[in-house]
């Protein structure tokens, strides 16, 4: 298709393609703006809710040599692997409902050469 908005097919834009019945866009909400690439994955965002979706049917890899920065909480589910040092400043740390950050206490703490029982 081409759109000539002058008349002259010299100064018109091609449109590669429109959405049909048989090719919906991947989103019909006025709220969001979505990209959908041929293997399913899925790009949108939602402006009206402020929220950004990536789907993919496989995984994300980013590579930023100088680092990167989130602000704000992380909810993380799923099994996690990490490589390099661990630092943390202020808050808590737990595992299994368990103090193990700087100020946990210990129990059956003997003086001498004996080993103390777990965080309490």
């Amino acid at each position: 298709m081409i759109l000539s908005p002058g008349g002259d097919l010299a100064n018109g834009v091609a449109i590669p393609s429109l959405f049909q019945l048989n090719h919906q866009p991947p989103s019909n909400d006025p709220g969001k703006i979505a990209r959908e690439f041929p293997d399913g994955g899925l790009i949108e965002y939602d402006h009206a809710n402020q929220v950004l979706r990536i789907n993919l049917p496989s995984r994300l890899e980013i590579r930023a040599p100088g680092g990167t920065q989130w602000i704000g909480g992380i909810s993380h589910t799923g099994d996690m692997q990490r490589k390099g040092s661990y630092m943390q400043q202020g808050g808590s740390h737990t595992h299994n409902g368990k103090n193990t950050g700087s100020d946990h206490k210990h129990s059956g703490v003997q003086s001498g050469p004996a080993n103390t029982g777990g965080p309490v």
